[in-house]
């Protein structure tokens, strides 16, 4: 996977940090409960710590700004709108008015709450992404929803459903980005004022892209028939993962850090 790739969700870096050392089911639990925790949490203040932890984490990574940057830049349309839905939709004191709609204080601050709590779920997201292959994903959902196997629950099919689909989301956003330069040399116009035009050119991305996709998903399920798999089959792993002190370590450093945070505000 080229690590030039826009989005950073998904993409995986080898390394040798104590984030690619840590066991796969306790990464992934932790985001889980790490999630309930930011969607918990009421002050701007408890954000930017997380925030800035999370980033100097990614920073361990040997991720480079630029890379941080770039791969954040497709969710930062969907960041301005939720600041600005909030910022024009809030009661309070007016800041300015701008078309007719009245931009508050009370609305920015609940804006720039929201905006932090979806790029600290991102960040979050990212860091697993990045320090765990889609191997240890799969092994780990796999692990994690086994219990659900005597109720009925194909949990090793979602678990593999899940780990491909998020290796398939960078995947597609490279594909994107040469598809709309190869429009671009045709004559698509993707920044043009005319609608039907803009139409146009987002339909010539998105058919080839649909196309592309199908494509990749039928190669890829022939590559695993050809290889005899069968989800009725109880599947083993050939990597082992163990429980090491550096594990309990982590989970110990995660819980005072998200007390005192939550103990700082309150």
């Amino acid at each position: 996977m080229n690590s030039e790739s826009r989005l950073i969700i998904g993409q995986y870096i080898p390394s040798n940090s104590i984030f690619h050392q840590l066991h796969p089911v306790l990464k992934i639990f932790l985001l889980f409960l790490f999630c309930l925790i930011v969607f918990q949490m009421k002050h701007i203040n408890q954000y930017l710590c997380f925030i800035f932890i999370l980033i100097s984490s990614i920073f361990s990574l040997k991720i480079t700004l630029r890379l941080l940057f770039k791969g954040l830049s497709p969710l930062l349309f969907l960041l301005f709108i939720t600041f600005c839905i909030h910022l024009f939709s809030t009661e309070g004191t007016k800041i300015f008015q701008c078309f007719g709609f009245v931009a508050s204080f009370e609305g920015f601050l609940k804006g720039s709450f929201y905006f932090l709590r979806i790029l600290t779920v991102v960040l979050a997201s990212s860091l697993l992404t990045l320090s765990t292959s889609s191997v240890q994903i799969v092994y780990a959902l796999n692990k994690i929803l086994s219990p659900l196997k005597k109720v009925g629950f194909p949990a090793s099919e979602f678990a593999l459903m899940l780990g491909i689909s998020l290796r398939f989301v960078p995947v597609l956003i490279e594909e994107l980005e040469k598809l709309k330069l190869a429009q671009t040399s045709r004559g698509a116009s993707f920044y043009s004022k005319q609608p039907k035009k803009l139409i146009q050119a987002w339909l010539s991305l998105l058919v080839p892209l649909f196309h592309s996709s199908l494509d990749r998903a039928d190669q890829l399920a022939i590559a695993m028939d050809v290889r005899g798999y069968d989800p009725n089959i109880e599947r083993g792993s050939i990597h082992q993962y163990f429980w090491t002190k550096k594990d309990f370590i982590f989970c110990i450093v995660f819980t005072v850090i998200s007390y005192i945070n939550y103990s700082l505000v309150h």
